[in-house]
């Protein structure tokens, strides 16, 4: 059994084995990334509160219903049901809320609203969809503020 070498780079075809092996390397280092990357805030917890974006992160690691979050600015806050909607015009809450995603509504005051959602998971979501409206002023998650004494 003669095997004919000529024509043959061994050299050559190490080289591209590494180049090929360095390069599947690099794509799932960079997929890592992209999967991994931003666990502070990885739950899309973030609302945007007269037209700054306030992000949450959870105060520790646990999964309770009970969590404290901390925002960007260090202020502690507890997730409550529903959010706050402001409303240019209140005589627009007919319009604005009767959505599917929305459960029920009532007025708190002027044109201001809690909106309970039918899908208290996606009460995030639905305050940034609020903010699409032209018909909106102002809209966030409920948030119970922590008391601080002086």
């Amino acid at each position: 059994m003669n095997i004919d070498f000529r024509g043959i780079d061994f050299i050559q075809i190490i080289i591209d084995s590494i180049i090929m092996l360095r390069k599947m390397l690099i794509i799932l280092v960079i997929v890592l990334l992209f999967s991994c990357s931003s666990t502070a805030f990885a739950e899309d917890l973030f609302f945007i509160d007269k037209g700054e974006t306030i992000y949450l992160q959870r105060e520790n690691n646990s999964r309770s219903a009970d969590d404290w979050f901390v925002t960007q600015h260090g202020l502690r806050v507890k997730i409550a049901e529903g959010i706050i909607v402001e409303l240019k015009n209140e005589a627009d809450a007919e319009r604005v809320f009767s959505i599917p995603e929305v459960k029920s509504y009532e007025k708190l005051s002027g044109s201001i609203f809690l909106v309970i959602p039918a899908d208290k998971n996606r009460q995030f979501e639905l305050s940034r969809t609020f903010l699409d409206s032209s018909l909106v002023k102002n809209s966030h998650p409920n948030l119970i503020r922590e008391r601080r004494s002086r």
